[in-house]
């Protein structure tokens, strides 16, 4: 106590937030080191590491959230000044970022390629119909491993999503030869199919980019954190 009498709050905060920030940041590299090799094997077979789920958890990215995670608990706890209520709070805000980033930011870090090319049926797809049998869906999933898909919409000609109206004697449950009639007819509407996606070649460049803007909040954090001290003792 009495050789910290020397040391300011916000000195001690900085060494705090360097020490603490960095002890989670490298933890959690080691961690996510070990599994990116570990999981090599599986990715390159499913080559879905571009999956939302799977992204956050390889590369660099886990590195960014650990420093931004313990911040923003650095940061809460000098507001409300009550551990367990920060720990709470903390743990809701970042659950809600690595909820909010695949859905929104990521894309945008992402820009994402559209192409738009004429339907061709494949051999497995989806149709969801209306009640009255009038309406309909389709569902189709592109062949492109390693891709993050983001979107696959079948379009009309206008751009507008599909939705029918279907000609139920050759869609639906009522004709007798669905699965055969049923393409045949999509063929002749004039539909493409629309897919929006991120290419699998830009997973590092992805990478970067999420962990620069997760380390530039933990930077923002980390500068209110020391305003706030400053402003309080003033």
């Amino acid at each position: 106590m009495v050789f910290s009498q020397s040391v300011s709050r916000g000195r001690r905060l900085v060494v705090r937030l360097l020490a603490g920030g960095g002890a989670a940041a490298l933890g959690a590299g080691l961690l996510s080191l070990a599994l990116t090799r570990w999981a090599q094997p599986i990715d390159a077979a499913s080559a879905d590491r571009m999956n939302p789920l799977v992204f956050a958890a390889r590369g660099i990215v886990p590195v960014g959230y650990a420093a931004l995670a313990f911040t923003l608990g650095v940061t809460v706890g000098l507001l409300l000044r009550r551990t367990v209520a920060a720990m709470a709070v903390t743990l809701l805000l970042i659950v809600g970022v690595q909820i909010a980033s695949p859905l929104v930011v990521r894309q945008w870090l992402a820009q994402p390629v559209t192409t738009v090319s004429p339907l061709q049926m494949p051999k497995e797809y989806g149709i969801s119909m209306s009640r009255d049998g009038g309406g309909m869906r389709l569902q189709i999933e592109p062949e492109q491993r390693g891709d993050w898909i983001v979107s696959s919409t079948v379009v009309t000609a206008s751009g507008s999503e599909f939705r029918g109206p279907a000609d139920t004697t050759q869609c639906g449950p009522e004709a007798p030869r669905d699965r055969e009639t049923c393409p045949k007819w999509l063929d002749q509407q004039n539909l493409s199919h629309q897919v929006v996606f991120v290419p699998g070649s830009r997973y590092w460049n992805l990478q970067w980019r999420e962990f620069g803007l997760l380390i530039g909040l933990t930077a923002v954090l980390a500068g209110f954190s020391l305003w706030w001290i400053r402003r309080r003792l003033a």
